[in-house]
């Protein structure tokens, strides 16, 4: 486990659940922000590029799994579905959106911390075998962290030079 504890943005529109998960991550030792709708998560998204994404469905304006297509665009994040939409169905079109887990509720608190740890665990196993993108090298040993621009560069620049590493990632691991 990394030494330092991941930071999740969560995503909901009922702000006693959005407080409930601060809350429970927070106590277990994890940087959290909080989201309540859609144009505030990705901006989240696009300025401090969590470790972790917990999404809402059922939120007004666009659904999670709308918002999820969108993420998958531009950034490999792990994404974990949290909802009261419980039927295989929904599971299935979460998942095919693009999360890679799904908790429905109501759920435990040790259900949702656990799926979480399990989330970050994989990719900590998995980030040095190229599933997830590692900082830009423009060469002469300089290399930078697209989260670790300064905000002046627009959201939309960042967005579309995420996507490029994403994709460039994605080819190099097929060879």
């Amino acid at each position: 486990m990394p030494s330092r504890k991941a930071f999740v943005l969560v995503v909901d529109d009922d702000v006693r659940i959005l407080r409930m998960m601060q809350h429970i991550l927070e106590l277990e030792g994890y940087r959290v922000l909080s989201a309540c709708n859609r144009e505030t998560a990705l901006d989240a998204l696009y300025e401090k590029t969590p470790d972790l994404v917990l999404l809402d469905i059922m939120m007004p304006g666009m659904d999670g799994y709308s918002v999820c297509r969108h993420i998958r665009e531009f950034s490999l994040v792990p994404i974990i579905m949290v909802t009261a939409k419980g039927t295989d169905e929904e599971k299935v079109q979460g998942l095919d959106a693009g999360a890679d887990d799904y908790i429905t509720k109501p759920f435990s608190s040790s259900e949702l911390v656990a799926r979480v740890r399990a989330v970050l665990q994989f990719v900590e196993r998995s980030a040095g075998k190229g599933i997830r993108p590692q900082p830009l090298n423009f060469g002469r040993g300089c290399q930078t962290n697209l989260k670790r621009w300064t905000p002046k560069i627009s959201r939309y620049i960042r967005m579309a030079l995420s996507q490029m590493v994403t994709w460039a990632r994605r080819l190099s691991t097929w060879e």
